[in-house]
């Protein structure tokens, strides 16, 4: 009994010299590194990417304008990788690709883009989003 009184008595005041030692430059510190690895680690959720597209005069493409908005604070991303799909008359996905966007995309801004894909011929609507993409 003598020696479990001391030892919680020690103990507590251990913690509370740590918890009066905490720097709160270290904790946001460490807070933004994480935050930045949460958003390199997770490009997708970070770039969002809408626009128009619509079949070329020769049939058998699609052309696609839009952008790619990065809502990420801290990521800068490059090449990002669209996977582009295409749905039927009866919207069943008949097919998809995929297609690189060698560009950088910096924090909170957009970048548009212009491209022309080959499609399937029963190909009536075009869905696309961003899967992935390189750290900057």
């Amino acid at each position: 009994m003598l020696v479990v009184i001391p030892t919680i008595i020690i103990a507590g005041l251990a913690y509370a010299i740590s918890v009066q030692n905490k720097n709160p430059e270290v904790e946001y510190y460490h807070n933004a590194v994480s935050a930045e690895s949460y958003e390199y680690d997770n490009p997708s959720k970070f770039l969002n990417s809408d626009g128009k597209y619509w079949r070329t005069i020769l049939g058998g493409k699609y052309r696609i304008q839009g952008r790619i908005n990065n809502t990420a604070t801290i990521a800068v991303y490059k090449d990002a990788v669209l996977n582009i799909k295409f749905y039927s008359r009866t919207k069943t996905r008949i097919g998809e690709t995929q297609v690189t966007l060698y560009d950088v995309f910096h924090p909170k801004q957009i970048v548009n883009f212009d491209i022309k894909v080959d499609a399937p011929k029963a190909a009536t609507e075009v869905g696309w989003e961003v899967l992935n993409a390189a750290r900057n």
